[in-house]
């Protein structure tokens, strides 16, 4: 039987240039806890170019890695800059097909919230791992269908970055009693 860890895990989840990793780092920041970066953005940068169907599971697996190494030095919260599901929608959407084996990893991941972090803010280029706010659009447009159709309640994060702070502290403080 799998031991429940009693820190509690947060994805954050949204298209590209939504501010997921800014979220990550002011939330870690403000419980004195640690957060998972989002695995492909080093795996494109040491790859030097975008990913393959065939590179999807290495992705994964190393996002995975990366959460379990972190969750030995969280205090109380872990807050994970993506998921599996966004792995899912981004392979699905740039590759046209995602490996089985993920798909299904995906399906049994569960986090105690998810952030869903809205295209309210500028879009900011950032090299080729950037597509543009209409793509951006198209996926978050999957994903609230994603989370809809797995009925996840998310908390939907939008205003400045200080209001999405505020907001996120106001849910996970209940988390965390």
């Amino acid at each position: 039987m799998e031991e429940v860890s009693p820190i509690k895990r947060v994805a954050i989840v949204g298209a590209e240039c939504t501010g997921k990793t800014v979220l990550a780092r002011e939330l870690a920041r403000h419980y004195h806890t640690v957060w998972v970066p989002e695995y492909l953005r080093e795996f494109v940068d040491k790859k030097k170019s975008v990913p393959d169907l065939a590179d999807i599971a290495e992705i994964a697996r190393g996002q995975k890695e990366s959460e379990a190494t972190l969750l030995a030095e969280a205090q109380e919260v872990l807050f994970c800059d993506t998921c599996l599901l966004m792995t899912v929608i981004y392979s699905d959407y740039y590759l046209g097909d995602c490996p089985r084996e993920i798909r299904q990893t995906d399906l049994e991941e569960s986090f105690d919230l998810y952030l869903f972090t809205q295209d309210d803010i500028p879009w900011v280029e950032d090299s080729f791992q950037r597509d543009g706010p209409q793509v951006r659009a198209l996926i978050q447009k999957r994903i609230k269908e994603e989370l809809e159709l797995r009925k996840i309640d998310y908390l939907a994060v939008s205003g400045s970055a200080e209001e999405r702070l505020q907001l996120c502290i106001g849910a996970i403080d209940p988390l965390l009693r």
